[in-house]
């Protein structure tokens, strides 16, 4: 097996061998027939018909068995990289917002936090109060 990580690269074929080797010689769909029937492509893969017949005539997909691993396989989590942009995404999204908008975020934010800071807080005053003055009396 090739070494995946590099001086400050990563080898995403040896990546990929590395991840999908586990599932080498292990049948994914047991008691699955070689040919399948689009609905049950749809069962399998947990979509809807339209998705399945849009991803036959685009020929993501063949209705078999064989292709139907590979399509799993090849679309695992794993293999997709991961958006570290999240903040980036946010901050432009800030920028489009009117100052109106921008108040009633902000005003949001604060009240987020302000309900943050209650939770934490000693003083339970501002707790609803579960139980009345006779139920604290019983023994």
């Amino acid at each position: 097996m090739r070494q995946i990580i590099q001086e400050n690269d990563i080898d995403e074929e040896a990546a990929y061998e590395f991840l999908n080797d586990c599932y080498r010689g292990i049948d994914l769909l047991p008691n699955i027939p070689e040919t399948l029937t689009p609905q049950s492509a749809a069962a399998i893969l947990n979509v809807s018909m339209p998705t399945i017949e849009r991803m036959l005539q685009e020929k993501q997909l063949k209705l078999t068995k064989k292709s139907l691993q590979q399509y799993i396989l090849d679309n695992m989590l794993c293999n997709r990289p991961v958006v570290w942009d999240d903040e980036e995404k946010m901050n432009a999204k800030a920028k489009d917002l009117s100052e109106e908008e921008m108040i009633e975020h902000k005003k949001a934010f604060s009240d987020i936090e302000e309900s943050i800071i209650g939770l934490t807080s000693k003083d339970e005053s501002h707790l609803p109060n579960l139980f009345t003055e006779e139920d604290l009396k019983q023994e």
